[in-house]
């Protein structure tokens, strides 16, 4: 059983009418951690206040006076105000679990605090204010979990964690929002234990949502169903463990955690609801899966200032449960302290601004007296030992270090740095069903050399084709802020017959396409010259117009029957516009880099493009014009359904290459090529299908964990899948070579993720499913096992 704390009162005597100002930390006595959220009220009176995530409180009370201290879980404590106090007050912690309480017959008391706070939601939500501003400082480090005042014989590892921590990082940063319009945080100061240049900041709002209002919660990329949100009886279970009357509102401790047999991304924890506007006051939480190796905890704080509840303090801690030190699991933490919010930021922001974070000129050379004048408190003697370390740190161990970090950085951007220059990540390896394995490298000049211009080249080698494949291009800005800028390039490659041409994806969904890259055969070697010009004329409007001429060598022998060039070498002369609406898309600054950062749905292409006969040695005359549309559903609960509706049309004669094909994965085969690809078709063999005109709809509706299981190895997931299709080739195009699906293309299935999990490196678990999919229709087969098609399926998951 667990004891609780050790509370230190620092008094002083502020006035004379013996009011005292009592200042104290509460910190757990085993594992000397601090305890957010410790009630600590004035027996007999309206006042009170809580303990702070740093466990830290200030209150007034007069000498004779007493106070409460009370905690969901441990046993209440009575206490007189004391002249001087040089000692610990030990709670000892109840000897049953949150779960176990049971709750009488009628309604559950906590259900109508719970409705009120439901029902006021989108006034207390903080992201649903017209604006706001505030400042921000941050702190992230790396720890062991507990104490190690019991070890005897203490190892090396063990005496560093007592003194330092494993790292230590600093931020201090700027945030505006005006909802709907702009969302801009600026990174005033940032500095990292033993790192030159750390091209990151940790920010609260990246590792949990700012507020606790949202339908979904995401922790670390994962979202989690809001025990405050409607319906939320049939999901969740609540008990109001206490109820404190402090400065004349009442706080409302509540326990939650998922109602038994439940298989939804569920958190636990402790919410306290205050009676004005029933706003959150504060909140700990963390996933109700007890099997994830990674153990991660949120809390938040709110203050009532001007008239809104806001976030005052946020807290994330990742707990790495089987990476331990001396059996001291090894955690990372990260605590946000809120100062100066204000809301009445003006209704016109910036209307050139792109980017979501970004680092203001000198973040990363500030000096101690600036850190001193923004940090909530001074550095403890772990915080300082841990700088002094790394500053005394041999310069060859450091660059271990910094090496470390920039690889990182290059995981980020997708390019390595290299000096006064960058190595696009993107060059040095790819793989496919032509090339085989095609290794490269490539060159871009840095933002040293210049923030308006970049040359960059690259050349590969594929062992498979046996060719070189090279390229350069040069960049410059008209707008470096919102990115505009003209390109022009040259390269000899090779490329995939009947591709689209829309702008590349978000990351979150360029990875269907990675998979299906995997499978191209059909290549056309191709020499080709292109002048662009990519601008934004709308926040989320991304648009690019172009000019090029391409020379292309079919590597296979399809061709339209009726191709206008009289060989099999052609020269294709396009001009066109791609635009892309992504909705709430967000953008950080890794050094001279916009990466993405986030992003909602729908998302919107269209892709414009005329190819001109005889203008720029160009062989044929046509007309192209494909669009596609994305969006996503989350349900109450863990389900989801996510579709793609898209369509394209080509007028006049085109070479094969310029087609459409009809999104096909499947090999015939049960191997690694056999990955379930989202939005492309199943049991369609991999160009078994062309078309100069077309229409697709693929539909996935994520049922969630299908079985009440425990086991941390079997985590069953259903997904139901739908997709049909049409095209059919005009005239001009029609070949007997060529197949059509002018009757429509039908396929319907299912796929199981985590049907097993294994432990990865005990980070995650990679977890293996699979799928099974049939076509039927007009074009199902003869051979009924024909239709069907297994899907391999593999995940990560903590």
């Amino acid at each position: 059983m667990r004891s609780i704390s050790s509370l230190v009162l620092l008094l002083c005597c502020v006035s004379a009418d013996a009011q005292l100002l009592i200042q104290g930390k509460v910190l757990d006595s085993e594992s000397k951690e601090p305890l957010p959220f410790v009630n600590i009220s004035v027996v007999r009176k309206t006042h009170g206040t809580t303990t702070g995530i740093d466990g830290i409180f200030q209150l007034e009370a007069a000498a004779t006076d007493s106070l409460l201290i009370s905690y969901v879980g441990y046993n209440a404590v009575k206490i007189p105000v004391p002249e001087k106090v040089q000692g610990a007050i030990l709670l000892q912690q109840k000897s049953h679990d949150l779960e176990e309480i049971e709750i009488s017959a009628g309604e559950n008391p906590a259900f109508r605090i719970i409705r009120q706070a439901i029902d006021n939601a989108g006034r207390n939500d903080p992201e649903r204010l017209p604006s706001f501003s505030y400042k921000a400082y941050h702190k992230l480090y790396a720890t062991a979990e507990g104490t190690f005042d019991t070890i005897e014989k203490k190892s090396p590892a063990v005496r560093f964690f007592e003194n330092h921590y494993l790292f230590l990082n600093e931020t201090f940063s700027q945030r505006n929002f005006v909802r709907s319009r702009y969302d801009k945080e600026t990174i005033v100061g940032n500095r990292m234990s033993g790192v030159k240049d750390p091209f990151f900041a940790v920010l609260g709002n990246q590792f949990q949502s700012f507020g606790f209002y949202k339908p979904h919660i995401t922790l670390l990329d994962q979202s989690f169903v809001n025990p405050l949100s409607p319906g939320t009886f049939s999901r969740y279970d609540f008990v109001l463990e206490n109820s404190v009357i402090t400065n004349g509102d009442t706080s409302h401790i509540i326990s939650f955690a998922p109602l038994s047999g439940k298989t939804f991304n569920a958190l636990k924890g402790i919410i306290t609801i205050n009676s004005n506007h029933y706003a959150i006051e504060n909140i700990q939480a963390q996933p109700a899966d007890d099997a994830a190796l990674v153990v991660m905890r949120i809390q938040q704080k709110y203050i009532f200032t001007q008239g809104h509840w806001f976030p005052q303090e946020l807290n994330s801690e990742f707990v790495l449960r089987e990476q331990k030190v001396s059996e001291h699991p090894i955690k990372y933490v990260h605590r946000t302290y809120i100062t100066g919010p204000a809301f009445d930021l003006p209704a016109e922001p910036l209307t050139k601004e792109m980017l979501n974070l970004e680092f203001a000129d000198g973040a990363n050379k500030k000096d101690e007296v600036f850190w001193s004048s923004v940090r909530v408190d001074s550095l403890s003697a772990r915080e300082q030992n841990t700088y002094t370390l790394y500053d005394s740190m041999p310069v060859r161990t450091l660059a271990i270090l910094n090496t470390f970090v920039k690889t990182a950085e290059a995981v980020a951007i997708g390019k390595i740095k290299a000096g006064r220059f960058y190595i696009p990540m993107e060059h040095l390896l790819r793989n496919n069903g032509y090339e085989g394995l095609c290794a490269g490298l490539g060159l871009q000049t840095g933002e040293t050399i210049s923030k308006i211009f970049m040359l960059e080249g690259f050349a590969a080698y594929g062992f498979r084709d046996d060719a070189l494949k090279y390229g350069g291009a040069v960049q410059v800005y008209t707008d470096v802020a919102r990115g505009n800028h003209f390109r022009f390039s040259f390269l000899q490659d090779v490329f995939e017959s009947g591709n689209p041409m829309f702008l590349k994806p978000p990351p979150a969904l360029a990875s269907a396409h990675t998979f299906r890259n995997w499978l191209a055969a059909r290549m056309d070697s191709v020499t080709r010259i292109k002048a662009q010009y990519n601008f934004r004329p709308l926040r989320f409007l991304e648009t690019s117009i172009f000019l090029q001429q391409s020379k292309h060598n079919p590597t296979h022998s399809i061709a339209s029957e009726t191709s206008e060039n009289s060989g099999p070498d052609f020269t294709l002369a396009e001009t066109g516009i791609q635009i892309k609406f992504i909705a709430g898309e967000q953008f950080s600054q890794i050094r001279n880099t916009r990466v993405i950062s986030g992003f909602k749905y729908p998302i919107f292409d269209v892709s414009i493009s005329r190819a001109m006969r005889k203008a720029l040695d160009g062989d044929f005359d046509f007309t192209k014009v494909e669009a596609r549309f994305y969006y996503e559903l989350k349900w109450r609960g863990s389900h989801k359904t996510q579709f793609e509706i898209a369509g394209g049309m080509l007028q006049g004669s085109a070479p094969y290459f310029s087609l459409f094909n009809g999104k096909g994965t499947n090999t015939g085969k049960f191997d690694l090529n056999a990955f379930l690809v989202p939005n492309y078709f199943q049991t369609m063999k991999v160009y078994e299908f062309t078309a100069d005109r077309y229409a697709y709809f693929f539909l996935i509706h994520d049922v969630g964990r299908i079985v009440t299981t425990r086991s941390k190895f079997f985590r069953p997931e259903l997904s139901l899948h739908q997709n049909i299709g049409y095209g059919d080739l005009s005239g001009k195009n029609a070949s007997a070579e060529l197949r059509t699906f002018d009757q429509g293309f039908y396929e319907s299935g299912f796929s199981i993720r985590n049907l097993m999990r294994i432990n990865y490196v005990n980070l995650g678990y990679i977890g293996i499913g699979g799928g099974l999919f049939y076509r039927y229709g007009t074009y199902k087969l003869a051979d009924t096992s024909s239709n069907l098609a297994g899907k391999i399926n593999v995940t990560f998951s903590l």
